[in-house]
């Protein structure tokens, strides 16, 4: 007889005939035990090996004899164990909505009692890679496995017919590159997950807690891609160089990395994926080097941070919406080998005050032609460009008006320039447009006017000085200012009453405090 252990079968005695073989009494089969795990401490009580993850959150079954796995508990893995067995019963469920979420999880290993798994189980896990189905497994619920968008792998013991790239089984093989009964692929390489199909290597995600990556130089020596949704949501990130051996961007590789204040792409790189940087709305400037040819639908989107873009010469063709909703853009230069822009590109840049045109696409300004890039420009040119930074302040003279279009500093009190080069100028619209970091505004002498939407949804504004020189207040200049409490007018009554026109200056309480005829410091 062979004793059965916790996860290699055992047999019965049996008997037979030492000279011939025949068999007088046959050996039977004794399944594995299973791990058991009465202490929830993740370490079998049977045989003490380590083998599943503690703190998950369980559900006994209405017949007390059987448990579910119901959620992630206080669960701290990010490479989770499913048990066989919890409390002396058998894990034969994962309950619907279990894992709903858990961004942070990056593998499954299913336990072989488990036999279904619940709809929505893994929905929205969109940090898992590899996934481990036991032989148990029987059903998989509706969407169970939806928007994994990083599930390049299945590893299936199972009976199921899971195929890669089906909506099957609750979606679990519609992102995978390939499902296979082997070890898993995937290799951690100092924080770094890394898959290899069909000759090309493909960063997965980071595993570590580092907030600036210096990406890996290679994969054992060679080029790799970084994957689609490899650095999605990763709110911590600040800061990323991209190695000469990275070859594309995934689509949407660092999507809402809102914290990311600068990348450095390489010259390595051709292709710059779909939703790549869009929401990274810290990001102030971005090189994109000599060897992309083509930008991606909604590629720099809601980058709202960023003030001017150099596409280079390589590129020819600039996707839908890659620059839609960049409202501190203000200059944007298009080479002469751009052959194609898309719907709306440079939709919603409201500040894009000229275009420096190379192409040979027939751009005007005011024209919602060419993804309206030309539509909220003053001029469509060929020269330098005619935006100073003076001291962090971003001014543009046009036809003998100075605007000021932004400020590009950390500062969060601001006193603004006394002038431009000794003349007066205007603030232009969407000019500090929902700037949460900005607390006071002292405005000087040689302001004229303040344009439509400047200070529009600047939360943590508290107060602004305004000289009697503005004589206009464009509209909704102030609005969703909520903490705006006081603003100081150094003119009349009469003259505050005929400027403030339009505006809902507190859109919390509806209304604002304001002391006027104000001469102090």
């Amino acid at each position: 007889a062979i004793d059965a252990t916790c996860t290699v079968d055992g047999k019965t005695e049996g008997k037979h005939c030492s000279a011939c073989g025949e068999v007088f009494v046959a050996q039977e089969t004794i399944p594995a035990e299973g791990h058991d795990d009465q202490n929830n401490d993740g370490i079998c009580d049977i045989c003490t090996a380590e083998y599943a993850s503690i703190g998950l959150a369980y559900t006994l079954s209405d017949d007390g004899t059987y448990y579910s796995v119901s959620g992630i508990g206080n669960c701290k893995d990010t490479d989770i164990v499913i048990p066989f067995m919890h409390n002396g019963l058998p894990v034969k469920e994962i309950a619907s909505g279990a894992f709903y979420n858990c961004y942070r999880l990056t593998s499954v290993v299913i336990g072989d009692s488990v036999t279904s798994i619940g709809e929505y189980a893994f929905s929205y896990c969109r940090s898992l890679t590899s996934v481990v189905i036991g032989d148990s497994v029987t059903s998989i619920g509706k969407e169970a496995f939806t928007y994994c968008y990083k599930l390049v792998e299945v590893i299936n013991h199972s009976t199921l017919d899971i195929q890669a790239g089906t909506s099957d089984y609750g979606y679990i093989g519609y992102y995978a590159k390939e499902v296979h009964k082997g070890e898993s692929k995937i290799v951690n390489q100092n924080g770094y997950l890394f898959y290899t199909y069909q000759g090309v290597n493909y960063l997965l995600g980071y595993a570590g807690n580092e907030k600036d990556l210096i990406l890996p130089e290679n994969d054992n020596g060679e080029t790799y891609k970084i994957y689609q949704y490899a650095f999605y949501h990763c709110y911590h990130l600040t800061s990323v160089v991209i190695p000469d051996s990275v070859t594309s961007i995934g689509e949407y590789a660092f999507f809402v990395c809102y914290r990311l204040t600068s990348v450095v792409i390489p010259d390595s790189v051709t292709s710059i994926g779909e939703e790549a940087f869009a929401g990274c709305n810290s990001l102030t400037s971005v090189v994109i080097p000599d060897s992309v040819t083509s930008i991606g639908d909604s590629a720099f989107s809601w980058c709202n941070s960023l003030t001017s873009v150099v596409i280079p010469d390589s590129v020819t063709s600039i996707g839908e919406r890659a620059f839609d909703s960049c409202y501190s853009l203000t200059s944007v230069v298009i080479p002469d080998s751009v052959t194609s822009i898309g719907d709306r590109a440079f939709y919603c840049c409201y500040i894009l005050v000229e275009v420096i045109n190379h192409s040979a696409l027939d751009i005007q300004a005011g024209s919602s032609d060419y993804g309206s890039i030309g539509y909220y420009a003053k001029e469509v040119h060929k020269g330098e460009s005619k935006i100073v930074n003076q001291n962090g302040y971003l001014f543009y003279p046009y036809q003998g008006v100075n605007y000021l279009l932004g400020y590009a500093g950390n500062e969060t009190d601001l006193i603004l320039p006394e002038n431009y080069k000794g003349e007066p100028y205007k603030i232009y619209q969407y000019v500090f447009y929902n700037c949460n970091s900005l607390t006071n505004v002292v405005i000087p002498d040689s302001v004229t006017s303040i344009g439509k939407y400047a200070f529009y949804a600047c939360h943590s504004l508290a107060s602004v000085v305004i000289p009697d020189s503005v004589t206009s207040i464009g509209e909704y200049a102030f609005y969703h200012c909520a903490g705006l409490e006081n603003i100081y007018y150094r003119g009349t009554a009469s003259q505050w009453e005929a400027i403030s026109k339009g505006n809902n200056w507190n859109s919390k309480t509806g209304a604002y405090t304001m002391t006027y005829n104000y001469t102090g410091e």
